[in-house]
C-alpha cells in the first residue's frame, strides 16, 4: 500500500470511531415535556404530568415513559413542546455534573411532537 492509501485508511477509521463514540452518547424516548410544578404522581404512582397544570416560572423537565423525571439542561428548546408529547434524542449532561447529576439531567438534540394517538 502507498504512503496515501495508509493515511486515508487511518483518517477513515478515525472518522468512524469518533461517530460511533458521538452516537453511542444519544438516546432516544418517548415522553411528555412538563413544567416541574405540574409533576404529579399518577394512580398508579408513576410521574405524570398534570394536564390541567398550568404553572408559570417553573423549569421544564422531560416525564419519560419509563417514570423517570429528568431535568433538561438546555430550556429554550422545550418552551414550544410544553405539556406535549414527544419523541425527545438527547444526550447527557456535559461535565461538571457529578455522575448523579447526569443520571438525571438530559441535554435536548431534538424534539419532535407525536400525537396523542400515535403515542
Amino acid at each position: 500500500m502507498t504512503e496515501i492509501r495508509r493515511t486515508a485508511l487511518l483518517l477513515l477509521l478515525v472518522l468512524c470511531s469518533a461517530v460511533l463514540v458521538f452516537a453511542q452518547n444519544q438516546q432516544e424516548m418517548n415522553g411528555t415535556i412538563c413544567n416541574a410544578q405540574c409533576v404529579a404522581q399518577s394512580p398508579k404512582g408513576n410521574p405524570t404530568c398534570y394536564p390541567g397544570c398550568h404553572g408559570v416560572g417553573g423549569p421544564a423537565v422531560f416525564v419519560g415513559d419509563d417514570g423517570i423525571v429528568r431535568d433538561v439542561e438546555n430550556q429554550d428548546l422545550c418552551q414550544s413542546h410544553m405539556g406535549k408529547r414527544v419523541k425527545m434524542t438527547f444526550e447527557p449532561a456535559k461535565p461538571p455534573a457529578t455522575e448523579k447529576q447526569r443520571e438525571n439531567i438530559i441535554h435536548a438534540l431534538e424534539i419532535q411532537n407525536l400525537n396523542q394517538a400515535g403515542g
